[in-house]
Order: structure tokens, then C-alpha cells, then sequence
């Protein structure tokens, strides 16, 4: 192994965690999540630009889903969620629309 290699193996070991300081480590991370977003950003505008030179699309409105809780490994309350919530709908001492 040459001995750039030896001294790059060297200085990686002494560099951890502990040695960096958290308001850099902070800023690195926050940077590259920033780079992360511009590209999705980036990325969804060409297809924009893409979708509008082929002719545009045609808009429609669809429910995608609504989260239960019933397929949650975690907490299971957000299930009981909808026959709550429509009970306090015609709820007459709740609701002022009776």
C-alpha cells in the first residue's frame, strides 16, 4: 500500500463522530437535504414541461386514500377514528345544524 494510502486509512480512523463538530455535521446534512428537494423540484418540472409539449393533461380530482390505522403495526387508535367522528356529526348536542 503506498503511503498516501496508509495516511488516508490513518487520518479516517481518527476522524468519528465525536471529533466533528454537531453544528457541522448539521449543515452538511441540512445541505444535502436541500440538494435532495431541488432535485425532486427540478425533476418534477421537466416532466411538467414535458406533459405541456405533448399537449397537457387533463385534470381530474380522485381520492387517494385516508389512513386508518388498521394496517398500523403501532397504534391501532386511528381506526376507531370514522364511527367517532360521524357519531359527533349528528351528535344534536354537538352539531348546531339540527
Amino acid at each position: 500500500m503506498s503511503i498516501i494510502g496508509r495516511r488516508g486509512i490513518h487520518f479516517l480512523r481518527k476522524l468519528s463522530a465525536e471529533n466533528v463538530p454537531s453544528d457541522l455535521i448539521e449543515k452538511g446534512q441540512s445541505r444535502v437535504i436541500d440538494a435532495s428537494l431541488t432535485l425532486i423540484r427540478e425533476s418534477a418540472k421537466l416532466r411538467g414541461e414535458l406533459v405541456r409539449a405533448l399537449g397537457g393533461a387533463v385534470a381530474s380530482t380522485s381520492l387517494l386514500g385516508v389512513p386508518l390505522g388498521h394496517n398500523s403495526s403501532f397504534l391501532q387508535g386511528p381506526a376507531f377514528a370514522p364511527p367517532r367522528i360521524r357519531e359527533a356529526i349528528w351528535c344534536g348536542s354537538t352539531n348546531l345544524n339540527n
